[in-house]
């Protein structure tokens, strides 16, 4: 029973660590793409995350003053070595509801749900 218990907090602890991990990769990775565009008027990067069960996928998105995507980058997967890739698939594209459509033949449904996602949130803020 005590082994148990152990155990448990052993892999409890590694997960924290993981997270943090991931944590500091992902704002890491945001920050650095940040400074590539600061000083450049006219360019918004956004983010947005979708989850499933145990997975997730988080979107970053730059783009410029009408909405056309300059760059865009996906991450998932399970464990502490995914990485974001770059989607260069849409770069030129603008972001609205007709690239939605777009997604829609991607295979990944978490990656379609966090584009729609963020588009989603992208007409919100055009509308208000």
């Amino acid at each position: 029973m005590g082994s148990i218990a152990i155990l448990a907090t052993v892999i409890i602890l590694l997960q924290s660590v993981f997270s943090l991990y991931q944590v500091q990769y992902y704002n890491r990775f945001v920050r650095n793409l940040a400074k590539k565009y600061r000083g450049n008027k006219g360019y918004d990067l956004i983010t947005d995350v979708a989850k499933h069960l145990f997975t997730s996928a988080v979107i970053v998105v730059v783009t410029d003053i009408n909405g056309v995507i300059m760059e865009l980058y996906f991450y998932s997967g399970l464990t502490i070595f995914s990485k974001f890739k770059r989607f260069e698939k849409f770069d030129g594209e603008k972001l609205d509801n007709e690239l939605v459509s777009l997604m829609d033949q991607e295979k990944s449904s978490l990656k379609k749900k966090a584009f729609k996602q963020l588009v989603m949130k992208r007409m919100e803020a055009i509308t208000i």
